[in-house]
């Protein structure tokens, strides 16, 4: 059959398909919810968020979850069936994103309050764990039915950093849908990160250890989580939550239930309702529940209406913690561990740090946009930009670029010295004027007491290549936006009907112009001048124009 297909002109690559594989209260200690819960009061538990699981099929009867559920649907899975009647890893998951603790409130899922739509992948009798169709489709069909988070606790560790078809269709679906955040675990293998958390424009999760008393120190990453980077050098996995000895809900049906038992209270049958077990399928469920809960803080606290994906993405990494393996970004970790506290109410010791979000400026190849700001150096800088590439190619060599768009993140102090996204040694940003062409995360870090510099600083985006395309930014430092406008030509600003045109012959000229700052302009006059004889040609008046918007 292949043979026949390899003879069909119509067909453009076969790739081969690696087999899928599955890959709570402590988790909330780990990541600082408990301090956004307590000091900062903050009363978030993911109310009014919906979230799109994809597992292995769930107990729908266990008391901690059977007012969660809002669908349970089979026909991506590989039988009919939505139990989860082998390990109950499904069960498991879901029961760390939003468990309502009813049996045990130490297994109480970090984002409680949020309800669920389910899709089951296991193949019953045998065990197996897969998906029939699309991985679009599948996504498409959470967000039709009211999704804007997708858990996926699994992958194709086989595939060892590679961007796959399902890599690019997660790539697809992101750039389609910018508002949904697609989560997929990292995976357990030291020969690489298991795919489809190779795409760019999902979060890819390894795992760590948690804040449980007599287990693994807290604060590392666990030894068996993937290591990235991706086969072309992208930063992989994004983040690590905790992901060991995390005690969760058990299906009642399991036959061969994962780990061991935790917490209190029996099914029917007198096995437990709670399991704890380790991986980073876990860790993508902490972390799942993270992005839940960034959503609704968007919302809620930041004013931010519908806060895309770019902005859920760049708010955790912001705010993740670096467990200090090499420094970040690395291998191990990523950008460090979430951690909710420094991402929703970021401090320098006793002193609150102001926190700047922006998703509205979209950006032609050539352009760029300047936010001014006037900070207090001294308790440091932090600085994220994200942004949802179109798809890369699945047939090119596995060491190829994947970047499409190229976005730079520039910083600019008041004296002049200049720091650019991802440009980083010991974990801090440094000066070398290295420009990252690789990722769609660029991040500039500068640590409290590094730079003493107060004034107006200066924050770029520049659209190097490629397409139009929007970005997420967000800006933590002791100080405040300081907006401006600023009037400027580019290439072509200046363009003639003709280059070379005849004598007498009549010939129009056409000018454009930006304002690449936020502040809208006053009023203001353009004129154009033959400069070879100083003539002027046309004179006109503009009464203002907005910030990013061409004239």
């Amino acid at each position: 059959q292949i043979t026949d297909l390899l003879a069909d002109d119509s067909i453009l690559h076969i790739s081969l398909l690696e087999a899928s594989t599955p890959l709570n209260s402590y988790a909330a200690q780990t990541v600082e919810l408990d301090e956004v819960l307590g000091t900062l009061n903050m009363d978030l538990d993911g109310t009014g968020e919906v979230i799109g699981v994809a597992d292995t099929g769930i107990d729908s009867s266990h008391p901690d979850l059977n007012q969660k559920i809002l669908s349970i649907k089979t026909q991506y899975g590989l039988d009919t069936s939505s139990l989860d009647k082998n390990t109950g890893h499904g069960t498991h998951v879901v029961g760390t994103i939003l468990g309502d603790g009813s049996s045990d409130s130490d297994a109480k899922g970090l984002a409680s309050g949020s309800s669920m739509h389910f899709q089951a992948l296991e193949h019953d009798n045998t065990g197996f764990f897969g998906r029939q169709g699309s991985l679009y489709d599948m996504l498409r069909d959470f967000y039709t039915a009211g999704s804007r988070t997708g858990s996926n606790s699994w992958g194709a560790p086989g595939a060892q950093g590679e961007y796959t078809s399902d890599s690019r269709s997660v790539d697809t679906f992101a750039n389609d849908y910018d508002d949904f955040t697609v989560l997929f675990a990292a995976g357990e293998s030291n020969v690489g990160i298991a795919a489809p958390s190779t795409a760019k424009n999902a979060l890819s999760i390894g795992a760590a250890t948690s804040e449980r008393p007599n287990s693994l120190p807290a604060g590392e990453v666990w030894n068996q989580s993937a290591n990235g980077f991706s086969a072309d050098g992208r930063i992989k996995p994004d983040l690590v939550a905790p992901g060991i000895e995390i005690c969760s809900t058990m299906s009642e049906q399991a036959l061969s239930p994962l780990g061991v038992d935790c917490a209190s209270g029996i099914h029917s049958d007198g096995n437990s309702l709670y399991r704890s077990s380790n991986g980073s399928s876990h860790a993508t469920a902490v972390a799942s529940a993270s992005v839940l809960l960034t959503r609704e803080f968007l919302r809620e606290e930041a004013n931010v209406n519908a806060p895309s994906a770019d902005l859920v993405r760049a708010t955790l990494i912001n705010g993740a913690r670096d467990l200090g393996i090499q420094n970040i970004p690395n291998a191990q970790e990523g950008w460090g561990q979430i951690d909710l506290s420094n991402s929703f109410s970021p401090k320098d010791g006793s002193t609150a740090l102001a926190s700047f979000y922006d998703t509205n400026i979209s950006l032609s190849p050539g352009f760029g946009f300047i936010y001014g700001f006037d900070f207090n150096a001294a308790h440091g800088i932090s600085i994220t930009l994200v942004w949802t590439d179109v798809a890369g190619s699945a047939s090119a060599l596995q060491s190829a670029p994947r970047l499409v768009n190229d976005l730079d993140l520039i910083l600019t102090a008041p004296d002049g010295t200049i720091w650019f996204g991802n440009d980083f040694s010991n974990g801090l940003s440094t000066t070398t004027g290295m420009v990252d062409s690789t990722n769609v995360v660029e991040r500039i870090e500068l640590a409290p007491g590094t730079a003493s510099q107060s004034g107006t600083w200066s924050i770029q985006v520049a659209n190097r290549a490629g397409s139009e395309q929007s970005f997420a930014l967000v800006v933590v430092a002791d100080g405040n936006h300081d907006p401006a406008s600023d009037l400027t030509v580019f290439d072509e600003s200046i363009r003639a009907s003709s280059t070379e045109p005849l004598v007498n012959e009549l010939i129009s000229i056409s000018v454009a112009w930006t304002n690449q700052a936020p502040l809208v302009t006053g009023s203001y006059k353009v004129t154009l001048i033959d400069t070879t004889t100083g003539t002027t040609l046309s004179e006109m008046t503009r009464s203002g124009t907005a910030g990013g918007q061409k004239e």
